[in-house]
């Protein structure tokens, strides 16, 4: 593939990507995923508008392709599961969260927590044994 092809696929990719972010947005399909209620509080805090219209799965819940398809999804999932979304807002902290620990809100706030959005798009040309399963759904 040659440089002028490969900016073209770049370019088309952007546009796909902006065209899903933008019908997303005028849908207004929110999903919340935590199991800290911190978390939750967190994400209400500073990003009241969109919890408010979100579905959330929470708890022992776990998060389907069904629950994040064509969605902008606030939270943490798995990779595989973003791929679908079409965008993720995830919660990042300026230094490294201690593991195990369910933080207050409080507790986030002086850990530095803040919202980041992220696109996670499923490379196929390098799966292993088979295409991706995102590039095929259809929402």
């Amino acid at each position: 593939m040659g440089r002028k092809d490969r900016k073209d696929r770049k370019d088309s990719e952007t546009a796909q990507s902006e065209a899903r972010l933008a019908a997303a947005a005028v849908a207004e399909r929110w999903v919340v995923v935590s199991r800290h209620p911190a978390t939750l509080e967190f994400i209400r805090r500073e990003m009241p508008d969109e919890f408010g219209r979100a579905h959330v799965v929470t708890g022992d819940a776990t998060p389907t392709v069904e629950d994040v398809a064509g969605a902008l999804v606030i939270g943490t999932i798995p990779l595989n599961l973003a791929a679908y979304a079409v965008a993720v807002y995830a919660i990042e902290f300026e230094r490294t969260p201690q593991r195990g620990t369910d933080y207050t809100l409080d507790g986030m706030d002086a850990e530095g927590a803040s919202i980041h959005r992220y696109a996670v798009k499923c490379e196929s040309n390098y799966v292993w044994g088979g295409a991706c399963p995102a590039h095929n759904w259809k929402l």
